[in-house]
């Protein structure tokens, strides 16, 4: 029985999001930590529930990720295109800083639809069925702006 528990847990922790996001909104509910959401979530809805918006999890954090470090690289060389190789080598933490901050800035900008899709799967578990049908009903029922109401948090999470 134990193994079957941890195995259970090893595959389902793809997705501690969905936990994680459980905790946050209703604390009183979800208060025995994550192993203890995961226990809870299967025991009330089934294992499938675990999933509930690892669509925009998976492709937000992917997108995230490919922006950032493309992004560091992208802006590094422009700071070194512009000030020159020998002023760019003197500076170069005040660079990796800058093109760091920059790449995470527009990587965030492309998350944050991403984010807020996962955030209403799992909070309202009857709003779409995934992240195509989500993202759509909240760009055409509250608008582009409401992608971009957790900016600031995101920024600074990050």
């Amino acid at each position: 029985m134990e193994g079957e528990n941890s195995a259970d847990l090893i595959n389902s922790g793809a997705n501690s999001e969905s936990i994680k996001t459980r905790i946050q909104l209703d604390p009183v509910t979800y208060n025995r930590g994550m192993i203890g959401g995961f226990r809870q979530v299967i025991a009330a809805e089934g294992a499938g529930a675990i999933w509930t918006g690892f669509g925009p999890t998976a492709a937000g954090y992917f997108m995230q990720g490919a922006l950032k470090f493309g992004g560091y690289e992208f802006f590094k060389q422009q700071a070194i295109t512009q000030l020159g190789l020998e002023t760019a080598s003197n500076n170069r933490t005040a660079i990796y800083l800058a093109s760091s901050a920059a790449a995470e800035f527009v990587a965030d900008i492309a998350l944050c639809p991403l984010e807020a899709t996962r955030i209403r799967l799992v909070s309202q578990p009857t709003f779409a069925t995934g992240l195509i049908s989500g993202f759509s009903k909240i760009a055409r029922t509250e608008g582009l702006g409401a992608f971009y109401s957790g900016f600031g948090p995101i920024l600074f999470k990050q």
